[in-house]
C-alpha cells in the first residue's frame, strides 16, 4: 500500500485511498482464506459505503472549505501591454 502513496509539489500527497484500498483488499482475501465469510461481506459492505458515502456526508455536514474549490489562472501578456487594463477588464 505504500507504494502507492506519492507526494508531489511539496505539499500534495495523493493516493491515500488507493493504498488504503489495497490493504483492504489484503484483508478481505485473509478473512475469506480463513472461512470468515459473513466477516468478509459484512467488511465489504462497510468499506463501500466508507468509500461512497462518507466524503459526501463530509461535504454536507463538514466545514465549508471542503466544498470549496481553488481557482488559478495563467495569463500571459505582451511586453507593451498595459497591465492596468488588463486587471480591469478581469475584474
Amino acid at each position: 500500500g505504500a507504494g502507492v502513496i506519492l507526494r508531489r509539489s511539496n505539499d500534495v500527497i495523493s493516493g491515500l485511498t488507493t493504498a488504503s484500498m489495497v490493504w483492504a483488499a489484503s484483508g478481505l482475501g485473509i478473512a475469506v482464506g480463513a472461512g470468515f465469510y459473513y466477516e468478509a461481506v459484512t467488511a465489504t459492505i462497510l468499506i463501500i459505503l466508507a468509500i461512497n458515502l462518507f466524503p459526501l456526508i463530509l461535504k454536507w455536514i463538514g466545514p465549508s472549505s471542503l466544498r470549496e474549490r481553488d481557482l488559478a489562472i495563467k495569463i500571459v501578456v505582451q511586453e507593451q501591454a498595459d497591465l492596468d487594463e488588463v486587471f480591469k477588464q478581469i475584474k
